[in-house]
């Protein structure tokens, strides 16, 4: 006795095939939309001055490529910002580096930059901090546009 007819069992072979493909797309595209990566990391953290704008996963960004994400943020010293993040085993973060908090685009969303600074060019152990001395936050747009030179001011 036969289970399936012959267009049966094509028909059930052309929808595993569909869904095994349709599967594979979809993840390829969750990996590459997320920016999702794969392997080891490890973790710093940088003080700022202001870390306005940054949230939690924003990209860390080494010569404008992705290596990792923040992890958390928290106030430090009462007036500081103490930012968490992690990069790929691979990307060196060394003790002379500098972070700068920088915009990602016109919406405000922001990212960390990472380049290499002057001096010691040694690995930072894991768990390290990036000093205020070697960090920057991002230029603050409303301070800007709100000085107005004293001739340009609208009298009503």
């Amino acid at each position: 006795m036969k289970l399936l007819d012959k267009k049966t069992r094509v028909d059930a072979t052309k929808l595993v095939i569909f869904i095994v493909v349709t599967t594979l797309a979809t993840s390829v595209l969750v990996v590459l939309i997320g920016n999702l990566t794969f392997g080891s990391t490890r973790t710093y953290q940088a003080e700022f001055t202001d870390a306005t704008g940054v949230v939690k996963g924003d990209d860390i960004r080494i010569a404008g490529v992705k290596v990792g994400s923040v992890k958390g943020i928290k106030i430090f010293k009462q007036t500081h910002a103490l930012v968490t993040f992690s990069v790929l085993d691979k990307a060196t973060v060394t003790r002379s580096s500098t972070a700068t908090i920088r915009y990602r685009n016109l919406v405000g969303q922001r990212y960390i930059s990472l380049t290499q600074g002057v001096g010691d060019v040694s690995r930072l152990p894991q768990d390290s901090t990036i000093p205020l001395s070697r960090t920057q936050p991002a230029l603050d747009l409303t301070l800007l546009f709100s000085e107005q030179p004293e001739g340009l001011r609208l009298r009503l």
